[in-house]
């Protein structure tokens, strides 16, 4: 039986997205293919997001087949009416799979992914997600990532997405947007964040970088008041100092 390497399983508000505000339980998986998740790996990740990155998808992660995942959401959200798992990570997408999907919808749930986007995800599992949010991350040296998703209820791109440096220009954004069909698009000012420790950033506390997040607030502002199809997301769970 197949074991899925998970970090935590907790029933919370969504913050991030289209979708932010709503109740949902979240999986978030252990694993990603952009950097290890551990402080002194930063400089060595894949994308650039392993020097700004603030979810600690590592630390106690545990094995846990899909009908002990399914059991356990199903036991945080036992109610009638309609309701919602996202799947996070890490890179969820480097496990999940069809055993998992089908144990979550035997108990009743609709299923949101988030990813980066650079993993493929068959057919056969893309149609049975109930929302799909592609989160691509730019590369170490600061150029587009090779997306394998092209498709998807939502696309969320953090700005800048770099520590120093460009980061994402309009011209990426642009052919971001023209390559995909994207149902809803979204940028996200990105949250200073204390390299030196996993979870500790601006917004979360601990570290003040003011200057910095204004920074990428204004970019964000600019962006949307340039190009009407997108509109800025925000991390409502920090605000509401949620996991």
């Amino acid at each position: 039986m197949k074991q899925y390497l998970i970090k935590t399983i907790f029933d919370t508000i969504q913050g991030e997205g289209t979708r932010a505000g709503t109740r949902a339980i979240f999986v978030r998986f252990g694993a990603c293919n952009m950097w290890t998740g551990m402080p002194e790996d930063r400089s060595k990740g894949v994308g650039a997001c392993a020097l700004w990155c603030d979810t600690d998808f590592r630390s106690c992660s545990k094995r846990m087949s899909a009908l002990e995942i399914a059991d356990e959401c199903f036991k945080l959200w036992n109610e009638p009416g309609e309701k919602w798992v996202v799947l996070s990570g890490g890179e969820p997408m480097l496990q999940v799979d069809e055993a998992l999907l089908f144990e979550l919808q035997d108990c009743g749930f609709k299923i949101a992914v988030e990813t980066n986007g650079t993993v493929a995800v068959p057919h056969k599992l893309a149609i049975q997600l109930d929302w799909l949010c592609v989160s691509p991350k730019l590369l170490a040296d600061g150029s587009m990532p090779d997306l394998q998703l092209k498709r998807g209820d939502e696309l969320k791109v953090v700005l800048p997405g770099v520590v120093e440096g460009v980061g994402w220009t309009n011209d990426m954004l642009h052919e971001l947007e023209k390559l995909g069909d994207w149902k809803n698009m979204l940028v996200q000012p990105l949250d200073p964040t204390d390299q030196r420790i996993v979870e500790v950033s601006h917004l979360r506390g601990g570290y003040s970088r003011p200057r910095e997040l204004g920074s990428a607030v204004s970019q964000c502002i600019n962006w949307v008041r340039e190009n009407s199809k997108w509109r800025i997301g925000l991390q409502l769970h920090k605000v509401l100092n949620l996991e």
